[in-house]
């Protein structure tokens, strides 16, 4: 198994933002159990799980963050992780 399975079917955009960022390429709720938005340091900001709710896309607001980059990991019934990142800018 590859380390990112859908490849580039999962995609954060844009991945440079000061509001709100789209994650498409989902194909729906019941091919993950895991979807969190972390910090670098590791930390847990935002659960993503119930906001998916079986669409393809996601929109994430970034807006009450403080200026950074931030890491979106999802991990599917499989267990193989799919990380993409996004910098939080000040707008």
């Amino acid at each position: 198994h590859r380390d990112d399975p859908h490849g580039a079917a999962i995609r954060l955009v844009p991945s440079v933002t000061s509001t709100e960022t789209h994650l498409y390429g989902l194909g729906g709720l019941e091919e993950y159990w895991s979807a969190a938005l972390y910090d670098t340091r590791g930390q847990q900001i935002q659960n993503l799980l119930p906001k998916m709710d079986g669409q393809d896309k996601l929109t994430i607001d970034l807006r009450q963050l403080p200026a950074g980059m931030y890491f979106l990991r999802l991990v599917d019934v499989e267990g193989h992780p799919v990380t993409r990142k996004v910098m939080k800018v000040q707008g």
